[in-house]
C-alpha cells in the first residue's frame, strides 16, 4: 500500500522541512482542519527522534496563526495524531 502523504502535489503542502510537513486536510472535520505529519514513516509518535518531535511541535504554533487569520473569530484546536 502506498502512502498518500508521500505523493502529495506541491500545492497541497503549506509548510515543510526535513522532518515534517503541514497540509490542509482533504476531508476536513471543521474549517481550517490542518495536518502536521512526520516525513519519516513511524508507527507511533513515540518512535520519532528528538529532532522530529521538535519540528512537529513547532508547526502547530505557525499553522494556528495562519488558520486563525483565515477564520477570524473561530476557535482553533490542536491535536496530535500518528
Amino acid at each position: 500500500m502506498s502512502c498518500p502523504f508521500c505523493t502529495l502535489p506541491a500545492g497541497r503542502v503549506l509548510i515543510a522541512d526535513d522532518h515534517a510537513l503541514v497540509i490542509r486536510d482533504g476531508f476536513p472535520v471543521s474549517p481550517g482542519h490542518t495536518l502536521v505529519i512526520p516525513r519519516r514513516h513511524v508507527d507511533s509518535f513515540f518512535d520519532t527522534t528528538p529532532a522530529e518531535r521538535a519540528s512537529l511541535f513547532r508547526r502547530p504554533a505557525t499553522t494556528s496563526v495562519s488558520t486563525m487569520a483565515c477564520l477570524p473569530g473561530k476557535p482553533c484546536h490542536t491535536c496530535m495524531c500518528t
